[in-house]
């Protein structure tokens, strides 16, 4: 049975390669000549294929796997470097904001009573930084706290 054969049954069997390093003997005393093993296994019946497939066979097709899939591996390796970048060079930009931020004193506090809601006294207040730039757009908390504590200013803040 040709493996190529196998293969364009439908649903009948399911063809694997298996790429080895060494020569290893086949069930049923065939050696294997190559570097490479094909199985084909049907999924109804209990029957299973193995071809040995010959070293030349074996390099083409990783060669021609590493053709077929290098544009999408170098792609997809391109696509993070550029995420990356821009996530680095957004963070250091905030924290060249938060700089300047700091000496323009765009940093003002926020207090939060704290009700009992049992009886709706006021039992305290919390006190909440918030940074509000100069064309009156805000910059989350969640955003500069972390920046200011990795980078040794939470203390000035």
């Amino acid at each position: 049975l040709d493996i190529q054969q196998a293969a364009s049954y439908d649903e009948r069997f399911q063809v694997q390669m298996v790429l080895r390093q060494s020569q290893r003997q086949l069930p049923g005393g065939a050696p294997a000549t190559g570097d490479g093993v094909a199985v084909a296994a049907s999924a109804r019946f209990p029957v299973e294929v193995r071809v040995a497939v010959a070293p030349a066979l074996a390099s083409a097709y990783r060669a021609d796997a590493w053709r077929h899939y290098a544009p999408f591996i170098l792609l997809a390796a391109l696509l993070a470097g550029y995420l990356a970048h821009l996530f680095c060079r957004r963070r250091l930009s905030l924290v060249g904001d938060m700089y300047r931020a700091m000496r323009a004193r765009e940093f003002h506090m926020v207090y939060q009573p704290i009700i009992h809601l049992d009886t709706g006294e006021c039992r305290g207040v919390e006190a909440l930084v918030r940074w509000q730039r100069p064309d009156r757009s805000q910059v989350r908390p969640d955003i500069f706290i972390p920046l200011a504590e990795d980078n040794g200013m939470i203390g000035d803040l």
